[in-house]
C-alpha cells in the first residue's frame, strides 16, 4: 500500500469523512463514504451520535457546519447523481452574473438520468462534458453553456445585456460562446437563433462597454437614425490614452453615459473631469447623460449637437 494509503488506513471514519467534506462545503455522499471504506453502520452511528445530518437523500453534512447557499446548491448537485451540474440561474449566481441574488435551485443531469428532488428544478441535457467546470468548488455549467441554456428566457436585447455583463466581468469569451452554440441544437429553454443574433452584433473587436446604459444609448441613437457612433472609442491626447463611451470620431462628439457604479471613488470622479477637460481642449464636444434623463431628451441633445457640428 502507498504511503498515502497507509495514512488513510490509520484514519478514523470521522477523519475520513472530514477529509472529503472539507473540499465540499462540509458535505459527503453515501457513495463517497463507501469509497473511503466507511461502512453503512458507521454512517448510521455518526448520525445517531449527532456528528452527521442528512440534507438530501444520500447526502450528509457535518453537524454544526454553516448552512450556506453554496452548501445547498452542492447538496442538490450531489443528490442528482454523477455528471450533474449546477445550471441556468443557479450557475449564473455561482459565476457572479448580475441580477441573480436569490435564484431557484436548478441542476442539469445527463440525458439518461431521471431525477426528482424537492425544491430543485432538474433539467436533462446532452453533451454536458465539454461544458463542465467548477464555480465556488461546485460542479457547474460553463458560462458559454449557461448563455445558450438560458437563451429562451430573454429577447435579443436582454440576452445581449446578459452577454455584455459576462464580457465586462471577464466571465465569458465570444469564441467559447460561438463554439458552444454551434454544438447544441434547439431544445427546451434554448433558442440558438437568438444567440446567433447576439453574436452577429458582436463582431471582432467588439467592446462590451462599461454599462447597460451605454448599450441602451447606443441602440437609441442608431434607432433614431444617428449613425457613426462607436462604443469604447480610443483616443490619445497629450501622451495619454482614453476610452470614450460613445464617440463620433468624424464630428468629435463624445457621449458619456454616467452611472454611479462607474464613479464610486473620488479618484474615478476626478479622472473623468480631467479627461473631459483634455477632450474639450482638443476640440471635442462632450455630452453627459444619466439614467434619470428621458430617451427623448438624449436623442434631442445629440441630434442638435450633431446637426450643429455637421453644418
Amino acid at each position: 500500500m502507498s504511503q498515502g494509503g497507509g495514512r488513510l488506513r490509520h484514519m478514523t471514519p470521522m477523519q475520513r469523512i472530514n477529509r472529503v467534506a472539507e473540499r465540499q462545503h462540509a458535505l459527503i455522499t453515501s457513495a463517497q463514504a463507501r469509497r473511503e471504506g466507511i461502512a453503512r453502520h458507521h454512517l448510521e452511528r455518526m448520525h445517531a451520535r449527532g456528528y452527521l445530518v442528512t440534507v438530501r437523500r444520500g447526502v450528509h453534512a457535518i453537524a454544526g457546519a454553516p448552512a450556506t447557499r453554496e452548501q445547498a446548491i452542492l447538496a442538490a448537485v450531489l443528490a442528482a447523481g454523477p455528471g450533474a451540474l449546477a445550471s441556468h440561474a443557479t450557475a449564473a449566481w455561482l459565476h457572479g452574473f448580475e441580477g441573480f441574488r436569490q435564484p431557484p435551485l436548478e441542476v442539469t443531469t445527463p440525458r439518461a438520468v431521471r431525477a426528482r428532488h424537492p425544491g430543485v428544478k432538474v433539467h436533462r441535457g446532452a453533451e454536458l462534458g465539454p461544458d463542465a467546470t467548477r464555480a465556488l468548488l461546485i460542479p457547474a455549467t460553463s458560462t458559454a453553456r449557461l448563455v445558450v441554456d438560458m437563451s429562451a428566457r430573454f429577447d435579443a436585447d436582454g440576452l445581449g445585456r446578459f452577454v455584455d455583463d459576462g464580457l465586462r466581468r471577464r466571465l465569458l469569451r465570444i469564441g467559447a460562446l460561438k463554439v458552444c452554440v454551434a454544438r447544441l441544437y434547439r431544445g427546451p429553454g434554448r433558442r440558438p437563433s437568438i444567440v446567433h443574433e447576439v453574436l452577429r452584433k458582436r463582431l471582432p473587436g467588439y467592446e462590451p462597454g462599461d454599462s447597460d446604459f451605454e448599450a441602451h444609448v447606443h441602440e437609441l441613437l442608431e434607432s433614431a437614425g444617428m449613425g457613426g457612433f462607436v462604443r469604447q472609442h480610443r483616443v490619445r491626447l497629450g501622451g495619454r490614452r482614453y476610452s470614450l463611451d460613445l464617440a463620433h470620431p468624424a464630428l468629435q462628439i463624445d457621449v458619456e453615459t454616467d452611472g454611479w457604479d462607474a464613479h464610486k471613488t473620488r479618484t474615478a470622479f476626478e479622472g473623468d473631469r480631467a479627461r473631459a477637460n483634455a477632450l474639450v481642449a482638443a476640440g471635442w464636444t462632450v455630452l453627459r447623460f444619466t439614467w434619470a434623463m428621458s430617451d427623448d431628451d438624449i436623442v434631442a441633445a445629440v441630434r442638435a449637437t450633431q446637426t450643429r457640428l455637421a453644418a
